[in-house]
């Protein structure tokens, strides 16, 4: 009896286009049975991160692709003058170098410098978090993903360094939690605008608020520092935005969505469209004075009101009305999954750190009532 053959597929249903965004971050679309998890991860990576190009010599950039900014210590570069890069491991939060992998890079590069200098003669350099660092390479191997990272710290030498995530048990992650373990490393800068771009389309203003055409509740704020506040669905959320001419580019996380800007209107991915603030309806027209009356004659001033006497009684004082109460405060977006620096940078240092197990810590906000429980350094648990 002959098998039949059952095919297998799934599909994806997006979203909106700025909500699911910015509140899923990293939500994942599969179609079919990927074959090939090691192809899919390598296609996303290049859809993501554009490489940038250096001399030959490394001396300096000649194409600048995709900016990301490094968001643990302990970077150990090599400068651009050694024949060999040392290679870093991400693993449990934290960066570290492999003695004997490097020893063997550092003998091979020795051999290949003349003059009898060794690699240990080289610049050496360990960055921290903040380091602006371009992407010259980004490749899925069998074992790991490994970044060839460049800079060039306050115009100084070149430096260069590889950056590997390895494979747990050596199989391939899923998509949205390979970047997500990047994404605590490397974030990804917006792109500063090019003189070329300037010259071909006018500069968008900074600070702008947009109502959705399909529910005047839904609204997208763009701040003057290039952060957005958004609420869309009754839900909201916060991150990075970036022109290009008429391209809007929102980063959250790992991911960029854009949208198209035609006048005021702001057309996103789905086709949902998006008006600016004070454009939705015309201007008012202006009010015309009232008719004239038959008997037009000017009517006799109204006298003022007498001085008060003993005999007038006294008027009690006007109650004065209190003033509303501010607005309360958007809700912080906290969620699962993010690691403890995402949840400080929403919340604040936490009361108590409280050690439940081996990998696992708990926050508590005393004065905001939450618990919130880590493990491996990622959220699990919201109370």
């Amino acid at each position: 009896m002959k098998r039949g053959r059952v095919e297998r597929a799934s599909r994806c249903v997006n979203g909106a286009f700025l909500a699911v965004a910015v509140l899923a971050g990293t939500a994942a679309c599969v179609y079919g049975q990927d074959r090939d998890p090691k192809s899919s991860l390598q296609q996303k990576l290049n859809n993501q991160f554009i490489l940038t190009e250096v001399a030959r010599d490394r001396s300096g950039v000649v194409s600048a692709g995709t900016l990301l900014a490094l968001q643990k210590d302990n970077l150990l570069m090599y400068s651009g003058t050694c024949p060999s890069s040392p290679v870093n491991t991400y693993k449990s939060g934290k960066l570290s170098q492999s003695f004997g992998h490097n020893l063997m890079r550092d003998l091979g590069g020795s051999m290949r410098m003349s003059g009898g200098a060794t690699t240990a003669d080289c610049p050496q350099r360990r960055f921290v978090r903040g380091t602006k660092l371009w992407v010259t390479k980004a490749d899925v191997q069998k074992d790991g993903i490994v970044f060839r990272l460049y800079s060039t710290p306050d115009n100084e030498i070149p430096y260069y360094a590889d950056l590997k995530f390895p494979f747990e048990k050596g199989s391939v992650p899923a998509t949205a939690q390979a970047l997500a373990l990047i994404g605590e490393v490397l974030a990804i800068q917006p792109d500063p605008p090019s003189q070329a771009m300037n010259n071909a389309h006018p500069e968008q203003p900074k600070a702008s608020v947009f109502i959705s055409q399909d529910d005047s509740k839904d609204m997208l704020e763009l701040r003057d520092d290039k952060s957005f506040r958004l609420i869309e669905r009754g839900r909201r959320g916060v991150g990075q935005y970036e022109w290009s001419g008429d391209t809007l580019t929102l980063i959250i996380g790992m991911q960029r969505l854009n949208a198209h800007l035609v006048g005021d209107i702001l057309t996103d991915n789905e086709g949902k469209l998006w008006t600016r603030k004070g454009q939705q309806n015309s201007p008012a027209e202006p009010i015309p004075p009232p008719a004239a009356t038959p008997d037009s004659s000017p009517l006799p001033p109204i006298p003022p009101p007498p001085p008060p006497t003993d005999a007038t009684p006294a008027q009690p004082p006007m109650e004065t009305i209190p003033a509303p109460p501010p607005p309360a405060p958007d809700p912080v977006v906290v969620g699962i999954g993010q690691t403890p620096q995402q949840v400080e940078a929403a919340l604040g240092k936490p009361d108590t750190i409280l050690n439940i197990a081996a990998g696992t810590t708990r926050y508590v906000y005393s004065n905001k009532g939450i618990k919130i429980t880590f493990k491996s350094g990622k959220v699990t648990e919201i109370q």
